[in-house]
């Protein structure tokens, strides 16, 4: 439906030719292949600044900052294109494990909304947005912002300069640049790789903020291109397209060179399927990752291929795929229809409910945990999430991150059962002398569990096979009891 409104504004211009959107890792793709892979188009705005930022400064590897309006983009370039992220990537508050840029984003542009006090400055994450021409100081309005701020500074010329200075006085004026320059330090730190200095390219509207005679930790170049205001345009119109292989093989069976080389002439033949002018394709990715989990050498290869659209790409493929949707165009506006024919209502909640309905809507000081008549503490959705927050902090030098585990307890609850944490105190007042007690634990690389996730059921398959071992075999008659060298008991072939 977006596409087709696309293609029917272009020909209300009189353009007939075939276009094009940009994805996520730099490259365009076809309204054809977007329809079929729309999450490839995601979060493609930032790659456009990142490489347009690497085309206007002529550097391939730096980190790429692109201040706009309202937010701050930054990100990581290498070789001209920007780096995915390793791990998860969260959409609308959702996590995805879908192919992302690695970007950091915060809330700093031009329409930040600045509050100073003697000690302290706040910049942002409220903002004006596209109000600033009239609420900003230097357009007659009363809220002071990061632009006013950059005017204060000598950094712009533009609007009421006389009203600005005689509001900012010239301490204030530098409080807030070095909040600025505080939070764009932060920022380079959480993306660099590395503890050395970087080239830092600056682009966007709002990079206006920054006073690049200034030193700013972390980097030690600070690069300003010309057209820098429109880095995220000219990143788009770079028109290249791409072709990528991700794939397991198995080294047992093939040398690594030719399983290499068979990835790369697949990553070119799909650059040129989707357009890419052959003489111009260049491989600008190779990855090799060991899976030690799976049987034999087995390999995971990323390969890239990236160059230039042909100028005489054949649209009748995409045109055929918009036809048949400008047919069914009016079906679709009729199922967005209730029968009375008016709007479907959206759903009352929020949101922020769907996405943390425990932490954000709970006031935590007021909050006490649910401790039951013989004192065991009874486990809410809340208590679950903080939980995992405390383990992912106490637990980060090992163990892989609690998310998952936090989901299971979830639901745990949600079909009805019960999680208590019983104090060892406690415990042992229950116990007897026959009494049994688990200590619950996975043993092996968390990058295993990561990747092939739990079903459930394994501590208490576990811990029935103890059971059966302590108990001599009631439970499993036929169980060949023995031990080993050290005296451990075990059931063979169990």
């Amino acid at each position: 439906k977006t596409i087709a409104a696309f293609d029917a504004a272009l020909q209300n211009l009189g353009l007939t030719c075939p276009f094009f959107l940009t994805q996520n890792d730099g490259t365009i793709i076809s309204s054809a292949l977007c329809m079929d892979y729309p999450i490839l188009t995601f979060s493609s705005g930032t790659t456009n600044s990142m490489r347009g930022a690497t085309h206007l400064s002529g550097v391939k590897d730096a980190v790429v900052i692109d201040i706009g309006g309202t937010s701050t983009d930054v990100g990581v370039i290498k070789n001209g294109f920007p780096t995915e992220s390793s791990s998860y990537v969260k959409i609308a508050g959702v996590r995805t494990n879908f192919r992302m840029p690695d970007v950091f984003s915060f809330g700093l542009g031009g329409g930040s909304k600045v509050k100073v006090d003697k000690e302290f400055a706040q910049v942002g994450p409220q903002s004006v947005g596209y109000n600033l021409k009239s609420e900003g100081l230097l357009f007659g309005g009363s809220i002071l912002t990061a632009t006013d701020i950059a005017v204060a500074n000598d950094l712009l010329t533009l609007g009421d300069v006389t009203k600005v200075k005689a509001t900012v006085n010239d301490v204030t004026a530098k409080q807030c640049l070095d909040k600025i320059h505080s939070m764009l330090e932060d920022a380079i730190d959480q993306v660099k790789t590395s503890a050395d200095d970087v080239t830092v390219v600056l682009v966007g509207g709002g990079s206006v903020l920054v006073d690049t005679n200034r030193h700013i930790q972390g980097c030690n170049n600070i690069l300003k291109p010309p057209h820098f205001q429109v880095a995220n345009a000219i990143g788009a119109a770079l028109s290249q397209v791409s072709g990528s292989v991700d794939t397991v093989v198995n080294l047992a069976s093939t040398t690594r060179d030719d399983a290499i080389a068979q990835a790369k002439q697949q990553a070119c033949d799909l650059a040129i399927q989707a357009g890419a002018e052959t003489d111009t394709i260049q491989i600008c990715e190779v990855d090799e990752i060991g899976l030690a989990y799976l049987p034999g050498n087995a390999t995971r290869i990323k390969v890239k291929a990236i160059g230039n659209l042909r100028a005489n790409n054949n649209p009748s493929i995409a045109q055929h795929k918009l036809a048949s949707l400008a047919d069914q165009k009016s079906d679709s506006n009729d199922r967005t229809k209730d029968e009375s024919g008016g709007d479907i209502p959206a759903t009352q909640q929020s949101y922020d409910e769907l996405l943390n309905p425990t932490i954000e809507h709970t006031n935590i000081l007021e909050y006490s945990p649910r401790i039951n008549p013989a004192g065991e503490w009874v486990l809410s959705e809340l208590d679950v999430e903080c939980i995992c927050i405390g383990a992912g902090i106490l637990g980060c030098g090992g163990g892989g991150n609690p998310h998952m585990g936090k989901l299971r307890s979830l639901k745990a609850l949600k079909d009805g059962k019960t999680i208590r944490v019983i104090s060892p105190e406690r415990c042992a007042s229950l116990m007897t002398d026959k009494s049994l007690v688990t200590t619950v634990a996975f043993m092996g690389a968390p990058a295993i569990i990561i990747e092939k996730l739990v079903q459930g059921g394994e501590t208490c398959a576990s811990i029935s096979a103890m059971l059966d071992v302590y108990n001599k075999g009631a439970r499993c008659p036929e169980a060949d009891i023995k031990s080993n060298e050290t005296g451990v008991r075990y059931i063979d072939d169990y």
